[in-house]
């Protein structure tokens, strides 16, 4: 049982002041998903929580000034049907639609997401892709924004201070989705596709063992039948690592190369040996290199499809 105390700032500069009055005595609240089961049968007299869940400022998805900024309180089911982000970033999308069940994915938030620091949370990796920014926000320090590859140190471990709010998430769009990109009269068009895929015990209400996320930039040669060749690719693995990370000697694999399936099953089994995992009670290691051979190959396969 827990007896806690709920503060319900009026304002986000409130909340602000009350996380630098109580520092790691208090909790943020937002979905609740997680927090409130992890104090469950915890006793804890005088915990205090700071409900947010009612701060505008830190709600909804925007393109403005050439960046898509996402609030933190922005919910699953929002990203997964956002219109905006089905056109630039469909892989987190496919991400935010995966979270647990209909009912966790209208309560749980971005942000809450991002600062639990899971190495599986499902968010993380198509954001890595996107080379997404993480702002923070403190009364005493203002605000700093820091690259989301930066943002994570270990396992629910990340460089938010005490007194620190995460407030938006951002990145510049890559290129829509599956459209031209090069609009001059070119022999040549560019592409960018986003994918999202991941393994788990189930299809829904369960963690994943691995995730991957892919996002590529690919140019189709008229004469040469539609071959594509990558110019560039993202990758990033998903509980695999103390964090998420990237596949960067994948990456320079795929680079500039045909997408051939020749090519695809030497990046399979590239993908595999940067992954560094771990024999848990979810999975093995094996388990988990094999799977990220595999979700490369579906991913890839996926494009010449």
């Amino acid at each position: 049982m827990i007896d806690p105390i709920t503060y319900t700032p009026k304002s986000l500069d409130k909340c602000l002041v009350r996380m630098a009055e109580k520092r790691n005595q208090a909790f943020i609240l937002a979905g609740g998903t997680d927090l409130l089961v992890r104090f469950k049968d915890t006793p804890r007299l005088g915990l205090e929580f700071i409900n947010i869940v009612s701060l505008e400022e830190l709600k909804g998805i925007s393109l403005q000034n050439g960046l898509i900024s996402m609030g933190a309180l922005t919910t699953h089911s929002q990203i997964a049907g956002s219109p905006l982000l089905a056109q630039h970033a469909p892989g987190l999308c496919e991400a935010a639609a995966l979270i647990g069940s209909p009912q966790i994915r209208n309560r749980g938030t971005l942000g809450g997401n991002l600062a639990n620091a899971s190495p599986a949370g499902d968010l993380i990796p198509p954001l890595y892709t996107l080379a997404a920014s993480v702002i923070l926000r403190s009364s005493s320090q203002g605000e700093r924004q820091v690259a989301i590859e930066d943002f994570f140190t270990g396992p629910g471990q990340s460089i938010v201070e005490d007194d620190e709010l995460l407030t938006r998430v951002n990145f510049t769009p890559l290129g829509r989705v599956g459209q031209m990109t090069d609009k001059t009269p070119a022999r040549k068009g560019q592409e960018t596709f986003h994918r999202f895929l991941r393994l788990g015990q189930r299809a829904a209400l369960a963690i994943s063992k691995v995730s991957l996320a892919l996002w590529t930039r690919i140019e189709r040669d008229d004469n040469d039948k539609g071959q594509a060749r990558i110019v560039e690719a993202r990758i990033a693995l998903g509980a695999v690592a103390p964090t998420v990370i990237r596949a960067p000697e994948t990456e320079k694999m795929l680079a500039g190369s045909s997408l051939t399936q020749e090519l695809i099953t030497q990046a399979a089994h590239q993908v595999a040996l940067e992954a560094t995992p771990i024999d848990d009670i979810r999975s093995s290691v094996q388990y988990r290199r094999q799977g990220c051979s595999y979700l490369l190959q579906e991913a890839l396969t996926s494009i010449i499809g």
